[in-house]
């Protein structure tokens, strides 16, 4: 009888043992488990892994926030656009209204042989016509007496070369040619100027600006800081 009570003593010993293992391997197990979530994932009809949801969510918040980072530096670099163009326009403005620039126009480079590019004081002005205005190219030549145009835009200016005083010109090289005296008005800032001219006869020569009427009358500053022509009052 003794002998069989030890034995029930063992059994229920050993029993209330493996109920601790089974336990303390339970708790482990859901700690475990707690620790270590399953991954889900999309797949498509074939089987292949889709998108991650939580790389989707990702992706979902890095859009948004670009969304939002572009609507607010859209505006800012609209904003800071005008303000620079309206800052330098008013810039210019100032500068012309004190040196009192009627006229500014970018200089131009030519390219002379065996002497590469050269500064050539080059300007277009608006010439008033019957039909309009309509832009002409002059050199501007400070040793030149008076302007000239070729003898055809005495009838587009409306000027008749029957009726104008013929004169005796001398130019380079001592060879000598006709003109006709008469007047053209250009476009100088937003008033017509009258300018005295000749209407030479002399073909392949260049339109001038020169001294009677120009140069006498205005300023011409050469402004190779910022690389243009300016016409001054």
């Amino acid at each position: 009888m003794s002998t069989f009570i030890v034995l029930l003593h063992k059994d229920l010993k050993f029993a209330r043992l493996e109920d601790m293992d089974l336990s303390s391997n339970s708790n482990q197990n859901q700690s475990n488990q707690s620790q270590y979530q399953p991954t889900t994932y999309n797949f498509n009809a074939v089987g292949d892994v889709v998108t991650r949801p939580e790389t989707r969510r990702i992706h979902t918040s890095l859009s948004g926030l670009i969304k939002l980072l572009l609507i607010l530096l859209v505006p800012i670099g609209v904003l800071a656009g005008v303000f620079v163009y309206i800052s330098s326009n008013g810039q210019e403005s100032t500068y012309r209204e004190s040196k009192g620039v009627m006229l500014s126009v970018p200089m131009k480079q030519v390219n002379w042989q065996d002497l590469g590019n050269v500064f050539e004081p080059v300007i277009e002005l608006p010439i008033k016509t019957e039909a309009g205005y309509e832009n002409w190219e002059f050199l501007l030549d400070s040793g030149a007496v008076v302007s000239s145009l070729p003898r055809e835009w005495a009838e587009k200016t409306g000027q008749d070369l029957a009726k104008l005083k013929r004169s005796t010109f001398r130019g380079f090289g001592g060879k000598t040619s006709f003109a006709y005296q008469g007047e053209m008005m250009v476009l100088l800032g937003e008033e017509d100027r009258a300018v005295p001219v000749v209407f030479t006869e002399a073909n392949g020569t260049k339109s001038l600006l020169g001294r009677k009427g120009f140069f006498e009358d205005y300023s011409v500053y050469f402004n190779h800081k910022e690389q243009q022509i300016e016409i001054r009052e």
